[in-house]
């Protein structure tokens, strides 16, 4: 008996075809294929298993990242959510797909007006509309200024904010948010401040790369203050290389001292083998070694 794969995961393999850059045309030999891949990515066909494993071939792509266009739910929980959103972005033209999940739930939403969908798509990417852009901006500020004590899911939807509809200026009206403290000995404490950590450092990060040194030393300094139950090497790191590159960028600093302790950094991300980190440190090393020639 000849396995088949349902109507309904055509449209997923569509988006899966269109991350990668690849036609219709370039998966098939004949125009009765053809016309059977259309009416599979409307949802309006079943093809075999054998046939979608060609196409995979040719795409080129795995079962498993198949399984993962097909997986998102909009209904999972927000940890499961963000899981997802992870392992898509590492996978092949991973933000293509981030986009097109992002597509899906602001399309319920539109439907729906559940916030939390919106929220997600926030997550995911930001629109490609600039009045919509806008808007969900305006709800989001309204959505975290409303609530005076965060958990994890406003640090989260902060942090990825920061990157798509919310900016530095969004910063100091939410700061008391930003710096609350946590009893990591229960589960959702030990949770919100490891996000906790995480915003401060991404404040810290996009500060620097708007060469707004102040604030980036008020998020260093908050870091600083908060015990480290909750962090891990990951951030740790991220912390002491963001600590010198303000070393060597602030004119109250020594430069000199700020690059030492940076390529000690680097040499730390090597050994535990944190490659982005250690990848982005370099490049500022880089360049503040050139500033210097």
């Amino acid at each position: 008996m000849t396995t088949m794969v349902q109507p309904r995961y055509g449209i997923a393999f569509r988006e899966l075809r269109m991350a990668n850059a690849v036609s219709q045309l370039m998966l098939v030999d004949n125009d009765a294929d053809r016309q059977a891949l259309s009416r599979f990515e409307r949802g309006r066909h079943a093809i075999t298993v054998d046939r979608l494993s060609n196409m995979l071939d040719r795409i080129p792509a795995t079962y498993q990242e198949y399984l993962r266009v097909m997986v998102p739910e909009p209904n999972a929980s927000f940890e499961d959510f963000m899981g997802l959103r992870e392992r898509i972005l590492y996978g092949t033209a991973g933000r293509v797909r981030l986009r097109m999940l992002a597509d899906r739930y602001r399309a319920r939403f539109d439907e729906t007006h559940e916030e939390w969908l919106e929220h997600r798509a926030i997550i995911l990417a930001a629109s490609p509309s600039a009045h919509r852009t806008s808007e969900e901006g305006q709800r989001l500020r309204g959505f975290l200024r409303a609530h005076g004590a965060w958990s994890h899911y406003e640090f989260a939807l902060f942090t990825y904010g920061l990157t798509t509809v919310l900016n530095l200026d969004d910063v100091e009206p939410m700061w008391s948010g930003l710096i609350q403290p946590f009893d990591v000995q229960t589960r959702l404490g030990y949770q919100s401040q490891r996000r906790q950590i995480g915003a401060l450092l991404m404040v810290a990060q996009l500060s620097f790369a708007d060469g707004r040194l102040p604030l980036m030393k008020k998020a260093l300094d908050a870091v600083r203050t908060i015990p480290a139950l909750a962090g891990g090497p990951y951030e740790e790191l991220r912390l002491q290389g963001l600590r010198a590159l303000y070393m060597i960028h602030s004119p109250e600093m020594s430069t000199a001292a700020g690059r030492e302790r940076l390529r000690a950094v680097i040499e730390l991300c090597d050994f535990v083998q944190a490659k982005a980190v250690a990848k982005r440190l370099r490049v500022e090393l880089a360049a503040s070694l050139a500033e210097a020639e």
